[in-house]
């Protein structure tokens, strides 16, 4: 047992220990209910070394990061897809159109129905 933990800590490089907080962010990125304090947990280590790691490594806050997750998502639905505004920020994460409209727009320069018009693929 006592090997085991040896051969785990070494392998705990700051990038090996976010690695389960990455995937989860990956795989649940539109979950609303995903915190720093989950990610935390999953890496096994306190929110605020989580907090000051994740930067360090990623130049961008947990939060940031999610959020670019989430408007990324968005982007390719409002290219794909015939989903409403409403229904996309839904599916995004964001708990009200209003909220995901003022975010991509921050993020991406324009509204949804702005970067729609401007790169829908759908015929």
């Amino acid at each position: 047992m006592f090997s085991q933990l040896l051969i785990s800590r070494e392998d705990n490089t700051p990038s090996q220990l976010l690695l389960p907080a990455i995937e989860y962010i990956e795989a649940h990125h539109t979950d609303p209910a995903i915190s720093v304090e989950l990610l935390a947990k999953l890496s096994h280590v306190s929110v605020t070394y989580f907090r000051r790691l994740f930067k360090q490594l990623y130049s961008v806050s947990p939060k940031q990061y999610i959020m670019r997750a989430r408007i990324n998502k968005a982007r390719e639905l409002l290219r794909s897809s015939h989903y409403t505004i409403s229904a996309i920020a839904s599916d995004c994460g964001f708990g009200s159109e209003c909220h995901f409209c003022r975010t991509f727009k921050d993020y991406v320069g324009c509204s949804p129905s702005e970067y729609r018009n401007r790169t829908s693929m759908i015929l």
